[in-house]
């Protein structure tokens, strides 16, 4: 029974799919692919089911297969003020996150500034950690259809439902929401089953990044693990 209902579930899928857009056919992907978007980025996230409440600021860039994001956790970054006091001895409430293309393979680089230390791994490696990310190329395949507007981190937006994949039971639900005026995205929303909901507003958006900011860090040493990484700053 159940593998008939998820035929029948593909089949729906597969219909609706024949009428839906791509990311790549609702944005403007020449901004994205070759000049390159960059943003003042906030994320928020809340975990009922773990009395969880997190608040994350920084900045975003993202050029074709690349990607960087600097981000700052603060005092209000955690309804836990136990957790901010944790991440801020270990000297890791300042953090940044490079995905890039390199030999044919995804690379993730973490950071943290303030160890003076990064962490290199392949996608393959770092997936599950938390750090891993999907480019502007790969998220432009996605599959999504036109719900309506919505006021979004300021802005007006036409807002998107990204169409899971039927084979995957923990798909969550999420959309994103594109700027009309300039057809660039200024933010994603998600909520799944067990009641987690989260949001990222993506504003100041200007075009214009320069390759550089995909590379290691040159003035950071490179660590084998990010336990080594955190290890290295109780020394």
């Amino acid at each position: 029974m159940k593998r008939i209902m998820m035929m029948a579930l593909v089949l729906v899928v597969s219909v609706v799919a024949a009428a839906a857009l791509t990311v790549g056919e609702v944005i403007d992907m020449g901004a994205y692919e070759n000049k390159g978007i960059s943003a003042d980025m906030t994320q928020n996230i809340s975990v009922p089911a773990q009395n969880m409440k997190m608040r994350f600021t920084g900045k975003i860039y993202m050029k074709g297969d690349n990607s960087r994001v600097e981000m700052i956790i603060a005092q209000d970054s955690f309804n836990n003020p136990a957790q901010y006091q944790q991440v801020k001895m270990m000297k890791m409430d300042e953090m940044i996150i490079i995905s890039n293309e390199k030999d044919g393979k995804s690379v993730n680089i973490l950071a943290y500034p303030k160890l003076n230390g990064y962490v290199e791994s392949t996608e393959d490696e770092m997936a599950g950690a938390g750090a891993e990310m999907d480019s502007i190329a790969k998220m432009a395949k996605e599959l999504v259809e036109k719900v309506g507007t919505e006021t979004f981190a300021g802005v007006q937006a036409m807002k998107y439902r990204i169409i899971p994949d039927p084979e995957d039971e923990d798909a969550e639900e999420s959309f994103f929401y594109v700027n009309p005026s300039n057809k660039l995205i200024v933010g994603f929303s998600f909520s799944s089953e067990e009641g987690s909901v989260g949001t990222v507003e993506f504003t100041q958006l200007k075009t214009g990044v320069e390759d550089s900011l995909f590379n290691a860090p040159a003035n950071m040493k490179k660590f084998d693990s990010v336990q080594q990484l955190a290890m290295s700053g109780m020394m």
